[in-house]
């Protein structure tokens, strides 16, 4: 049974995902997000996790915005596709680590190589779509470099390395997962959408 420090832990952790994979898909940026959804989930974060740092993961979202939006430049539609994936790939490997989290080990290989075969699929629908910066290799070294943020203040350390490490760190990975075009990871991995 998770304890309520690996629950509050979690909730930050989807909190924060679910608000990059928003402001991703904004089609004015930097994003104005007003969503009310967004907003509930801090107040509930806030309330029921009073010292889970909710401040600095806010922070850490935006940074991690800013980050897609000026890494990502050129034809318009290629550019929303692009924020699109690299938003999206943020909410999956996060939910890797949040459940990871939850049951106090370290993220599952597997779920992480699954969201780099999405994002994979994305980024080369994405260059069908116009001409625009950022090569799959550049932006997933991007979400990788942003997801250990969305988590930093943990209290328990959780590594997505091969390697032991104090930090969370998202390592690059060599497994494969084949997966039918358009098809999204199972429910609940990520509100995935199949057009990237």
């Amino acid at each position: 049974t998770p304890t309520l420090e690996q629950r509050c832990a979690a909730l930050k952790i989807r909190t924060a995902a679910r608000t990059v994979y928003m402001k991703s898909r904004c089609d004015e940026q930097p994003c104005p997000l007003t969503d009310p959804r967004v907003t509930v989930a801090w107040l509930k974060l806030n309330a029921k996790c009073p010292n889970e740092g909710a401040a600095a993961s806010q922070a850490a979202v935006d940074a991690c915005v800013a980050t897609y939006v000026g890494a990502i430049t050129g034809d318009p539609e290629c550019v929303r596709y692009k924020l699109r994936a690299v938003g999206n790939t943020t909410y999956q490997k996060s939910e890797c680590v949040r459940r990871a989290t939850l049951q106090g080990r370290a993220p599952d290989a597997g779920c992480l190589a699954q969201a780099d075969v999405q994002f994979a699929r994305a980024i080369a629908r994405a260059d069908q779509e116009g001409t625009c910066t950022g090569t799959v290799d550049d932006l997933e070294s991007l979400v990788d470099d942003c997801v250990p943020t969305l988590v930093t203040g943990l209290s328990t350390t959780t590594s997505t390395s091969s390697s032991t490490s104090s930090s969370t760190t998202i390592a690059p990975h060599t497994t494969t997962t084949s997966l039918p075009v358009g098809q999204c990871p199972p429910t609940g991995t990520a509100p995935c959408h199949a057009d990237g």
